[in-house]
């Protein structure tokens, strides 16, 4: 007995020291495979930078476009993204101010076409079926998204001033179940802050139930200097008009439910004024004197209840906040000039951003009227665009700088949480368009797009280091292998 007691002691021994010699190299393997992942890991700090870092994660080039296309042209100032031929990615459409629009492969940066409408200063909408082109000599053009012409209107050529300040493509929901038409919308503006929201009204766009198919409906919204018009998308054809604002039209279209219908309504800005529009018919529901509306630029909010308000950044240093009847409710001051539209952001609650042309930031509680925090840049602050990179249900604020910085921000606390100076590399280049934020190839990492004064067209993926990612892309590649 005493021996077969001695021999279990010792096969005990023997079976946990090679126990532990196995699960060490199991640990080490597990650490190779992370460092491999993490690609050693080397986050841009700088002094704004703050030590509780939320995000993490670094950026790193995605593609750049090749040298040849600097020779058709250079001068890009908008890019947007566009549905691929696969529903589940996206493609990099860019517009060019001689007119040049150019789609490129998401993935890749490969040109799918490329093509000249006009002469001049262009603005375009791509959210729909179609691209719709509009150029500043009052002509319209439709474009397949392969690139092909459908067709082409010019608009009152009565009209002295065409130029085109905004056009956008409206999903229309129609049911034809009731004497009554009862439509919803869902829309994306042409120079819209929340991609997010725009890449949902694409995936879940509006449906038409007529003798049990279903089919997708659209209008096309142009705005000029002088009128706004409704234009079928697939004639061409002018449904509506509306020319008599005795004013000279600046800023975009906002759109939102003014009055009792389930219609989005439009809203327009003129010197020194502010239109409401029915969606309908575009006749005029209310108008407002404003003074110091000096482009025109606004935003919808709403409240906890979800009631809806206007706000208006004037020129004067003061937020005038309307409701949806377009009568006073309150105003906020900063006391610096103001031109650019408020970024409005959801989170638990709604908040809003304003940028002032001092390259300073303010960020206000729109339920408490309230500044919870304000940042200021010693550089030009580009443009502004807002995600939820990490999927923790706050969105991330974005801050592209014209040298090519890119800030990551909390857009409740203010706390810079991640940076990255993406042109310190390159040739003396600075940023001049807007900046498209998508995640391309729905690998839950963001893609970061912009354009320079040299012509190139830079895309930087935004790797994020979350322990939950890490785990699924570490099991889903093993399992792949």
């Amino acid at each position: 007995m005493p021996d077969n007691i001695k021999l279990k002691q010792f096969n005990l021994k023997f079976f946990l020291y090679h126990f532990f010699i196995i699960w060490n190299l199991l640990i080490i393997i597990l650490l190779v495979l992370l460092t491999f992942y993490l690609d050693n890991k080397k986050v841009i700090k700088p002094e704004k930078i703050k030590k509780d870092i939320q995000v993490s994660g670094q950026f790193k080039l995605f593609w750049q476009s090749k040298k040849e296309f600097q020779n058709i042209d250079p001068d890009i100032y908008y890019i947007d993204i566009i549905k691929s031929n696969n529903d589940d990615l996206y493609d990099f459409i860019t517009l060019s101010k001689k007119g040049h629009i150019t789609v490129f492969d998401g993935e890749n940066g490969h040109i799918l076409f490329n093509k000249k409408t006009g002469d001049s200063e262009s603005r375009f909408s791509v959210p729909g079926p179609h691209i719709i082109i509009g150029n500043t000599d009052g002509k319209i053009h439709s474009l397949s998204k392969s690139g092909k012409q459908l067709w082409t209107i010019q608009l009152d050529k009565a009209l002295k001033l065409k130029t085109i300040l905004s056009l956008s493509n409206i999903i229309t929901k129609k049911s034809n179940t009731s004497a009554k038409s009862n439509i919803s919308t869902e829309k994306s503006n042409i120079k819209t802050y929340n991609l997010t929201n725009m890449i949902k009204a694409w995936k879940k766009p509006g449906k038409n139930r007529i003798a049990g198919k279903i089919q997708d409906i659209f209008r096309n919204i142009i705005q000029t200097v002088q009128g706004v018009y409704s234009v079928n998308p697939s004639s061409g054809k002018i449904n509506n008009s509306f020319k008599h604002f005795n004013t000279r039209l600046s800023g975009q279209i906002s759109y939102g439910k003014f009055n009792d219908d389930d219609i989005d309504d439009y809203l327009v800005c003129g010197t020194n004024s502010i239109h409401c529009l029915d969606g309908g018919t575009l006749k005029q529901l209310w108008q407002r004197k404003i003074p110091y509306v000096f482009s025109g630029n606004k935003s919808i909010i709403f409240n906890k209840k979800k009631d809806m308000f206007v706000l208006i950044p004037l020129f004067n240093g003061e937020i005038k906040i309307l409701n949806k009847h377009g009568t006073d409710v309150s105003e906020i001051k900063i006391n610096e000039n103001l031109v650019d539209p408020p970024l409005v952001i959801k989170n638990k609650y709604f908040i809003f951003i304003q940028l002032t042309l001092e390259n300073n930031l303010y960020a206000f509680d729109f339920e408490r009227r309230k500044n919870i925090w304000s940042i200021s840049m010693s550089e030009k602050i580009i443009d502004l665009r807002n995600a939820d990179i990490d999927y923790d249900n706050i969105d991330e604020l974005f801050i592209l700088l014209e040298t090519g910085k890119i800030y990551i921000i909390n857009s409740e606390s203010g706390k810079a949480l991640d940076f990255s100076s993406c042109l310190e590399n390159t040739a003396a280049e600075k940023v001049t368009s807007n900046l498209a934020v998508v995640d391309i190839d729905n690998d839950n990492n963001y893609e970061f797009c912009f354009a320079t004064d040299k012509g190139n067209i830079y895309v930087y993926k935004y790797h994020l280091y979350n322990k939950k990612f890490i785990l699924k892309k570490i099991f889903k590649n093993l399992w792949k292998k």
